[in-house]
């Protein structure tokens, strides 16, 4: 037998003792992806979800008015809703989309400013004892007032960020910046659980003093609690 006979034989013979992998085989990087959300709003000319049978959001709007227009995201050209102090959104009957108390929010946005606090969703209206409470931007951190948190400066100002706020049903609270989870909290009074009215609102502050400026590009709400893994992926689209 020649050499190169011998060589072609030992390949086969290890080719055959070695397990096959292939692209189904391996399964997907870091389980499965996130699932379709319930409501997905893109803002590209309109406050409708892409999601058919989600409520439309309603503008809060400041002064000057919230309007559309052209921003460069994760190094894309895009459409996005912009907005002024005193301006934000507000998506109604919102528990016709998910549980008061077991969801996934995820906000693609930038502030102008990131220096105080800056509203970034809250559950309670105005007249609740607990209206301040909610997510803020506060000094460069992701915070959820009433807590205190490590300060980790994971906000700039004028800097897109994806996050996602999850609430699981017995009251286990966790925010996240992209990928990185920044706090975990147990909701024991129930300020994280929307209230009986329903509503969710984006930016706008309940005294109008705690907000800041910027621009929204995606609003995605889950009626499910997503992983860690698929959190990670949400901020890549």
């Amino acid at each position: 037998m020649t050499r190169l006979v011998k060589i072609l034989a030992l390949g086969l013979g290890l080719a055959l003792l070695l397990p096959v992998t292939t692209t189904a085989d391996a399964g997907p990087i870091g389980g499965p992806p996130p699932p379709r959300p319930v409501a997905d709003y893109r803002f590209q000319d309109s406050l409708a979800s892409t999601v058919p049978g989600a409520p439309v959001l309603r503008n809060l709007n400041g002064t000057p008015p919230n309007e559309f227009g052209q921003e460069v995201v994760d190094g894309h050209n895009r459409t996005v809703l912009q907005f002024a102090d005193g301006g934000g959104l507000r998506l109604g009957n919102a528990t016709s989309l998910v549980a008061p108390d077991k969801y996934t929010i995820a906000v693609k946005f930038r502030f102008d400013t990131t220096a105080s606090y800056g509203r970034v969703i809250a559950f309670k209206p105005d007249s609740n004892d607990n209206a301040d409470t909610g997510l803020y931007v506060q000094d460069d951190d992701l915070i959820w007032y009433d807590r205190r948190y490590p300060d980790l400066d994971n906000i700039g100002p004028d800097q897109w960020v994806t996050v996602v706020l999850t609430r699981t049903a017995n009251g286990v609270v966790r925010g996240y910046v992209g990928p990185d989870q920044v706090f975990s909290l147990n909701d024991f009074n129930n300020r994280a659980r929307i209230d009986p009215n329903r509503v969710i609102r984006f930016f706008r502050d309940n005294d109008n003093n705690e907000e800041s400026s910027g621009a929204v590009a995606r609003i995605r709400l889950w009626d499910r609690v997503l992983t860690p893994d698929q959190v990670a992926r949400l901020s890549a689209v």
